[in-house]
């Protein structure tokens, strides 16, 4: 691996080095281990501006920004400089790979390493950040899908691979650093490679390097800030105050927390738990985007699924849809009402946080197939219902369409009701006893003959009472 020391790097290591040595050593000696009040303290001295203070959120217990005053939207909340972010590497490389060049950074430049103290001390132990890197095999089960399975084993044998240097793929492994400062790297576990990889992958920023190369980017404060569906602030790369900036998006008032949008798919609590390991506050949840039709686009339109698709009149809202959504949920080894009481029971509790919120990931996930699957077949069935209505509703029009419809082998002699032209030989019919209530019409040959009433079935025309149609008794006896 032939790579330089990131940019912005060299940019506080060139501003410690306008001060004369001893103050740089001063520097240098900054304690392991700080604060989230230091960490702000050493943001605003190298120019950065923030109307946000770290802090745990009262109910979750999760830190977070939190803003120390009221802020008007469209306001830069905090400002946090480009050379007191580290850009690790190109935004292609897994975070695996670019997890072995920020530790290159830590075994060829300690001196730039502990400049960063205040920032790295910060950063979630080992214990504390969990996500597809460093996954333990015990949960890997419990996600009860074997496409997230798979996705997990994938990147332990990347990471692992990559620390032993076995990966002929990876385009950076810990041989490199190991053939750099051998007894440096030594010192690096694989939990601790899993560790960074694990940060890298839930905390770091997408932008622009100064060659307007797609990187990524650790960014202190902004990376403290926790992801909502609907943000208030959105956070990006300033070209003109070479800084990363958060700007809110409304109105947020003194005490709220400052919160952002890490990416619309991490609205899906599946992808939110393997990159992240935490899940939406909505309730119910977003369907996973593991559980849409494997076609990973509408045909048609080619945008991605979403939930609207599910709507009455979406084209998701079939009858199969409904079907498949039922079935993926028998093929889970545990039913939504037996996860939720693994949640609440008093013996033998989950004492595992990890286990615990994948426990809770599958209720919510289970109850979302559920609630589609009940939504999409009542619609069908209303419209069923619907349909039903809307013929029984049309029978009176058909029932009067289809009454005295009358049949003759010549055309002028057909007609609906009785007609002034005959209704002076019907009349002389009637008064030779032949029944009026039964009607009569004239024949081809000229004579007056009874009209005969043939009953139609039910099913034939719709109609819930039976109809009748009249046909010319000189032609039904031809027929």
């Amino acid at each position: 691996m032939d790579q330089a020391l990131p940019a912005c790097m060299l940019l506080v290591v060139a501003a410690l080095m306008l001060t004369n040595y001893p103050a740089a050593q001063a520097a240098v000696k900054a304690p392991q281990l700080s604060s989230a009040h230091d960490l702000v303290e050493w943001v605003v001295k190298y120019g950065g501006q923030t109307a946000g203070t770290v802090a745990q959120h009262p109910q979750t217990g999760l830190r977070g920004v939190f803003a120390n005053r009221d802020i008007k939207k469209g306001e830069i909340a905090v400002t946090v400089p480009i050379n007191v972010s580290m850009d690790i590497g190109p935004a292609q490389w897994t975070s695996a790979e670019l997890a072995v060049s920020l530790l290159r950074t830590k075994v060829e430049y300690a001196q730039v390493w502990q400049l960063f103290q205040p920032y790295l001390g910060n950063l979630p132990s080992e214990e504390d950040v969990y996500t597809l890197y460093n996954f333990r095999q015990e949960h890997i089960a419990l996600l009860q899908d074997a496409e997230m399975e798979g996705k997990v084993k994938q990147a332990l044998d990347l990471v692992e691979s990559i620390y032993s240097g076995t990966s002929d793929q990876a385009r950076a492994t810990m041989a490199d650093l190991r053939q750099l400062r051998p007894e440096e790297a030594a010192l690096i576990t694989l939990g601790g490679l899993k560790r960074y990889a694990s940060i890298i992958e839930s905390y770091s920023f997408g932008a622009p390097n100064a060659k307007n190369e797609q990187w990524r980017f650790l960014v202190p404060l902004m990376d403290m800030m926790n992801h909502k569906e609907k943000p208030n602030v959105i956070v990006d790369q300033d070209a003109q105050r070479q800084a990363f900036v958060a700007t809110a998006l409304v109105d947020i008032r003194k005490g709220e927390e400052l919160v952002q949008s890490y990416r619309e798919r991490s609205n899906r609590n599946d992808i939110a738990l393997l990159h992240h390991f935490f899940l939406n506050e909505r309730r119910p949840a977003l369907m996973c985007a593991h559980d849409f039709p494997s076609a990973a686009a509408h045909p048609a339109t080619q945008q991605p699924w979403t939930d609207t698709h599910y709507l009455p009149g979406g084209p998701l809202s079939t009858k199969e849809e409904a079907s498949r959504l039922r079935l993926k949920l028998a093929a889970f080894p545990t039913t939504e009402s037996q996860d939720r009481a693994a949640l609440t029971r008093n013996r033998n509790p989950i004492r595992d946080w990890r286990e615990r919120m994948i426990v809770d990931f599958r209720v919510l996930r289970k109850e979302k197939l559920r609630l589609v699957a009940e939504a999409i077949e009542e619609h069908l069935r209303r419209a069923e219902e619907d349909a039903a209505a809307a013929a029984a509703a049309a029978a009176p029009a058909a029932q009067s369409a289809s009454q005295a419809v009358v049949v003759d082998d010549d055309d002028d002699n057909l007609y609906r009701g009785s007609s002034s032209e005959n209704s002076s030989e019907a009349a002389e019919g009637s008064q030779q006893g032949r029944g009026a209530d039964r009607g009569f019409i004239k024949a081809s040959d000229g004579k007056l003959r009874p009209q005969v009433v043939v009953p139609l079935a039910d099913a034939d025309v719709g109609l819930q009472e039976p109809k009748f149609l009249k046909i010319n008794t000189a032609v039904h006896s031809e027929l």
